[in-house]
């Protein structure tokens, strides 16, 4: 989502705004509503990252070396991956998650011995299109070496879905709000109110459509086309996405991309996500789904690498 003319932490302390402002600007793919509201709370100065807002009571080890990919292992080998707050492809000092990071973590369980399966965790109201693309990916190839299922947590919008949707198996707990499909920009015509205070902006540009979104420049019929065109490309690729990770019809894709979110059970009615149950639940479905599955390697071995995982 592009919010033309809007400094996303202007009113915060200045080094944290040039430390991260680069992975705020630009165009978003996030639930509307969550980012109005983020936004007037950074002007506020209330701002306050997602809290560890997932628990899940199962006997994990963290790997969280300091400059290594970040994931929690289960005794039975099931990585845990948060994907929680806002997604931007770097670190931010507004919190959230890095889809850099993430990817790196992802590889790095799918390549692990003692990892029998990935296990998403998501709460998350979407992101950045930057990196967003490269991180559906990444889930996609990891389904490649065993099995990713994610599991929703609240809110699964906008990137957030995107990601999820390239799982083998999404569900969500009953009041998850599910979708938010679609990308969206905001141009602001700030022309009037400037003309009001005796401005008249000149953009001296070397093309139409270079100085789009200057403030106070009126927004001309060619601006909004061109905007239109971008956010359509953009939109092509979350949708090709869905289509590919969900396999179903893009028909069926488009029938979810009004923009709406539903709640899981409306999500599993339109086959948006595969079940409507607690993260206890997921994991216990998961651990069964891995038993039934042929092995990929003896339990005595399963054992001693989670054991060994546990001592580091």
């Amino acid at each position: 989502m592009a919010r033309n003319n809007v400094r996303i932490g202007i009113d915060v302390d200045g080094s944290r705004f040039h430390r991260c402002a680069a992975q705020h600007f630009g165009p978003w793919i996030i639930e509307a509503a969550w980012f109005a509201q983020a936004v007037d709370a950074v002007r506020e100065g209330t701002f306050q990252p997602y809290a560890r807002a997932i628990d899940v009571n199962v006997d994990a080890a963290a790997n969280e070396p300091s400059d290594g990919p970040s994931f929690s292992v289960t005794s039975d080998g099931i990585a845990l991956i948060e994907i929680v707050g806002q997604i931007t492809k770097g670190d931010s000092s507004f919190g959230g998650a890095s889809s850099v990071a993430l990817r790196r973590s992802i590889r790095a369980a799918a390549a692990d011995e003692s990892v029998r399966g990935i296990l998403l965790l998501v709460d998350s109201p979407g992101g950045t299109v930057a990196g967003t693309e490269e991180l559906a990916t990444e889930v996609l190839k990891a389904r490649g070496s065993k099995p990713v299922w994610a599991v929703g947590e609240d809110l699964v919008a906008s990137a957030a879905y995107w990601v999820a949707s390239q799982s083998e198996r999404i569900s969500a707990n009953p009041t998850a709000q599910i979708g938010s499909i679609g990308t969206i920009a905001v141009l602001t015509d700030s022309s009037g109110r400037a003309t009001a205070n005796g401005l008249v902006v000149h953009v001296i540009s070397t093309g139409p459509l270079k100085g789009v979104g200057v403030p106070g420049a009126p927004v001309t019929d060619d601006h909004l086309a061109y905007l239109r065109a971008r956010v359509e490309g953009m939109n092509e690729f979350f949708l090709a996405a869905v289509e590919r990770g969900r396999r179903v019809p893009r028909a069926t894709v488009e029938s979810w991309a009004d923009g709406s979110l539903v709640l899981a059970a409306s999500a599993k009615a339109l086959g948006m996500i595969d079940a409507v149950e607690t993260l206890e639940e997921t994991v216990a479905a998961f651990r069964a789904h891995l038993e039934a599955a042929a092995p990929r390697e003896s339990t005595s071995r399963r054992s001693a690498l989670a054991r060994a995982r546990m001592r580091t």
